[in-house]
């Protein structure tokens, strides 16, 4: 390339450059979990994504509450990241989240890429940690006329940690 400016020079000839009729459009690949329990941490990977000549591209992550290509709200959660989405699901609500990936190379040709990830509700919950206090075995015995006597048991019940 160099040389070939020089010798533009040394003749007087003018050399204009411009971007290519049809540029390369960058090519994404995200990876990440299709369905997140309450409490899981979340990552949405993107860094297989090309077609920049090795320069980086240029990142935008939106979340949308319904599908695209027409977003009824636009929920914006990172701009111009590294080429991973990092975060929790607990500050999700239960249902599909639609995430969009818009990706700009140098020379500003763009591509988008979609993912949908469901969060699980309620009824993956996770259980309470439950903790008896007392020996590790009780041996029952049978009362008179075929009942048992009763059992007390005490304990303590918390959230996981996610849930505090």
């Amino acid at each position: 390339r160099a040389d070939l400016l020089s010798l533009a020079a040394a003749t007087g000839v003018n050399v204009t450059a411009t971007s290519p009729d049809a540029g390369s459009l960058p090519s994404i690949a995200v990876h990440g979990p299709q369905e997140v329990g309450y409490c899981e941490s979340m990552v949405l990977d993107a860094s297989a994504s090309a077609g920049t000549g090795g320069r980086p591209l240029q990142i935008v992550w939106a979340r949308y509450s319904t599908p695209p290509p027409r977003p009824s709200h636009l929920q914006p959660v990172a701009v111009n990241v590294s080429q991973a989405l990092h975060f929790s699901s607990a500050g999700l609500p239960s249902g599909k989240h639609y995430f969009t990936l818009n990706a700009t190379s140098f020379l500003g040709y763009r591509s988008s890429s979609h993912f949908v990830v469901n969060k699980l509700g309620p009824a993956k919950v996770p259980q309470p940690i439950v903790t008896i206090e007392g020996p590790w075995h009780i041996e029952l015995t049978r009362a008179h006329r075929g009942r048992a006597r009763g059992v007390t048991l005490q304990g303590t019940a918390s959230k996981p940690d996610c849930c505090a």
